[in-house]
């Protein structure tokens, strides 16, 4: 498939050049292909297999997390998803193999797919609702790394990423990445990541971004004083928010809910386990043909909802969650990203995934943000053996040609 047009396969030489070229300095915040006009790479629809692949992938995603915290996860597993992508597409072997396995569709497709879903959920159908994402990649100007030209194809016509050749070991550079990541979540998530997370081994992040902000087709109707039974047992007093105006659906062990967004092409859902299941339990054995088949449970029946007001932040360590469901190449020594630069497998592996939600929801409407950030750094070169010539020891000078020394000595001390 060919991907860029040939001013662009220019551009990209250039680049190539830049961020080759040990020691050049870029603009930290251009990207260095915005001029360039860019053939997307798209499905032209999304089949009942493949919902359901991405389905599954997000609640094994979701089912990572919740092992790890029980203090109301959130996540967008869209947003962490498309960060995996851009990933993926640098992995070879059996690397590939284990994020494809997640996907539950080769890399491609996944690509092809995402590149879709992007356009279709940013046609919301109402000027109440929004839904923005970005992507960005940034890469070391370290000359010691040689990306390769056909990675930046693919993210580029995939995922619309903007491209950054950076000196990570400059100690602004996680400053920029906090102002793009606050700029694409309309400022919900304002810090990213801390400064200590890049260095001067850093070779490649990888960033989403994706905000929602949308009202209800029809407001609720009432707002009181309510309570709310924790997962603790604790009661707590919050304003809950009554309508009429949502669907009711019947699952084993489990009722649901949901309200459409102004539009109609979102809607909020929510499911209440029976008081004898664990919430915790329950969503992780949620498969993705029962989410996708809720609107079929739909039982026709009047019904009121009560819904909490609350807004609530999320902060997520991604490697225990993706190391749980089966993703551990690209975190160690077996990693395999000689489709990303040109490296021998191992050289380069993912040592940050971070990942932060923000949601409020009120009688008006719904405010949320994701953010996920992946990082590659160099590999430690790992030795048989080691010495360390750190204590008195025996040295010569020697005539290679007969092995004889020249000069012979022993250091006891260094001054």
């Amino acid at each position: 498939m060919k991907f860029l047009k040939s001013t662009a396969a220019l551009a990209l030489a250039v680049l190539m050049l830049a961020l080759c070229a040990c020691g050049t300095k870029v603009e930290k915040v251009r990207d260095l292909l915005c001029d360039i006009d860019v053939d997307r790479v798209t499905a032209a629809g999304i089949d009942e297999n493949e919902s359901v692949a991405l389905a599954d992938a997000y609640l094994r995603i979701f089912g990572g997390v919740i092992t790890e915290d029980k203090n109301s996860p959130l996540i967008s597993p869209l947003s962490i998803i498309t960060a995996l992508g851009m990933l993926a597409d640098g992995t070879a072997g059996n690397t590939r193999a284990q994020l494809e396995e997640l996907f539950g569709l080769k890399t491609e497709e996944l690509d092809a797919l995402l590149s879709y879903l992007d356009a279709r959920l940013r046609d919301t159908g109402s000027k109440n609702v929004k839904f923005t994402s970005a992507n960005s990649l940034w890469l070391t100007n370290n000359g010691d790394i040689k990306f390769k030209t056909s990675y930046l194809e693919r993210v580029k016509a995939s995922y619309a990423a903007e491209i950054y050749a950076v000196n990570f070991a400059d100690p602004t550079i996680p400053d920029e990445i906090n102002s793009w990541v606050k700029k694409h979540t309309d400022g919900m998530i304002e810090k990213m990541i801390e400064p200590s997370d890049v260095d001067g081994n850093t070779v490649s992040a990888i960033l989403n971004a994706l905000t929602f902000d949308a009202k209800w087709e029809k407001e609720f109707e009432k707002v009181s004083d309510g309570t709310f039974a924790s997962y603790t047992g604790d009661e707590r007093n919050v304003s809950m928010m009554f309508s009429s105006d949502c669907r009711y659906y019947e699952l084993d062990g489990a009722v649901g809910i949901s309200k459409d967004y102004d539009g109609g092409k979102y809607r909020f859902e929510a499911i209440l386990p029976d008081g004898k299941t664990d919430v915790f339990d329950f969503a992780k054995k949620l498969d993705g043909k029962t989410i996708m088949s809720l609107p079929e449970r739909e039982v026709k029946t009047s019904v009121r909802v009560g819904v909490p007001k609350f807004s609530l932040d999320c902060d997520f360590d991604l490697i225990p969650a993706l190391t749980s469901i089966g993703i551990t190449d690209v975190f160690g020594g077996a990693a395999d990203f000689s489709e990303l630069a040109e490296i021998k497998p191992g050289e380069i592996y993912v040592d940050k995934a971070i990942h932060k939600t923000h949601i409020e929801l009120d009688e008006s409407g719904t405010k949320a943000a994701a953010a996920t950030y992946i990082s590659t750094r160099k590999n430690a070169v790992m030795y048989e053996k080691e010495v360390i010539l750190d204590r008195p020891f025996l040295y010569m000078i020697v005539d290679a040609e007969t092995n004889l020394p020249v000069f012979i000595g022993i250091l006891t001390d260094v001054k």
